[in-house]
């Protein structure tokens, strides 16, 4: 089917926050005449765009069903597509409206809300652009699994990454670390060498207790020094453990 895409400008407009509430046949004046080509299963997608407000377990299982759904249904879309923020707005707010309204109420009374969740930012913070990237990045190292092993594959780090998101959320917002293949060695360390309590934990060095500075992102901080003298996004996972468990250490014993 072909969905047409909202105006340039959008973002920042209250008229399209009304119309959204008013209905479908009001919104016919926010779009334009660019569109994009997508399955017509799109259309009874159901996904959670928005975790802010779900805790612990099902909070976790929630980006392990997003990471799953973003993986199966969108990923196979040309990526100038999908990684196109105006796409997604025009997905929530023209093909998803009465899911949106159902799954998060509070948009009903405050605009803030509807921009905060609706047409957030496409950036680290936003789960939607968490997920995608994620599962860009198990599409582009897993090509030549089985269906069943690749849903393991997503599954598996979808885990990881929800139980670690401190750690993502700073090498998604590092252009020098935001490689897929660095980001999934790193997450697969996390896992196996068990090290996932030790890397939350706050360090043991800054005596201001305003600042929350993890032991996790101190490490990444560190491993980013490293470069240019170390070419630290193109070592393999051996190399990398090695530098991350040396450099946990230090950061534990200082």
């Amino acid at each position: 089917m072909r969905m047409n895409l909202l105006r340039e400008g959008y973002k920042n407009d209250e008229v399209l926050y009304e119309s959204f509430l008013l209905g479908k046949d009001k919104l016919e004046d926010h779009i334009c005449s660019d569109y994009v080509d997508i399955n017509d299963n799109l259309l009874n997608l159901k996904i959670k765009i928005y975790l802010g407000d779900i805790k612990g377990d099902d909070k976790n299982q929630v980006f392990i069903d997003l990471v799953k759904s973003l993986t199966a249904n969108f990923i196979d879309i040309d990526r100038e597509i999908y990684m196109d923020e105006r796409f997604w707005h025009s997905y929530f707010v023209l093909l998803k409206r009465e899911d949106m309204l159902q799954s998060y109420p509070q948009i009903k009374d405050s605009y803030r809300d509807f921009k905060n969740i609706i047409i957030k930012k496409f950036d680290w913070e936003n789960y939607v652009y968490k997920a995608v990237m994620l599962a860009s990045f198990i599409r582009d190292k897993y090509k030549n699994l089985t269906k069943e092993e690749y849903d393991e594959k997503v599954e598996y780090y979808a885990n990881i990454t929800i139980e670690n998101l401190d750690m993502y959320n700073y090498m998604l917002k590092s252009e020098l670390l935001r490689t897929g293949n660095f980001i999934l060695n790193v997450l697969e360390i996390i896992d196996e060498e068990d090290i996932s309590v030790r890397l939350k934990s706050k360090v043991k060095y800054i005596v201001d207790n305003s600042v929350d500075q993890r032991v996790g992102r101190n490490l990444l901080i560190e491993i980013k020094k490293m470069y240019p003298t170390v070419m630290i996004t193109t070592l393999d996972k051996t190399e990398l453990s090695k530098i991350i468990m040396d450099l946990l250490e230090q950061q534990e014993n200082m």
